[in-house]
């Protein structure tokens, strides 16, 4: 994907590096999210919550459209809120 992201900027096609970039942090959610459900508070590094804050952060200014696996994203997102 970021091969594809690189070409799709080289090409100026920046908005499909847009997508490709948006859709591999999504992924980085998806795979950091069961990070947040751990109960103890040494299994809940504090870098993954900065990098969930962060990413919130952004997503709020700048909203993405409806895609698959947005619930994935969401879930991630109100298990920070839980974990605050």
């Amino acid at each position: 994907m970021t091969l594809a992201s690189l070409k799709a900027l080289r090409g100026a096609n920046t908005t499909g590096a847009v997508e490709l970039l948006e859709i591999k942090l999504d992924g980085a959610l998806v795979s950091l999210a069961p990070f947040l459900t751990e109960r103890s508070k040494l299994r809940r590094d504090p870098v993954y919550l900065k990098v969930f804050r962060s990413v919130k952060a952004y997503r709020k200014e700048f909203p993405r459209a409806s895609q698959d696996g947005d619930d994935v994203v969401d879930r991630a997102f109100s298990l920070l809120d839980e974990n605050q």
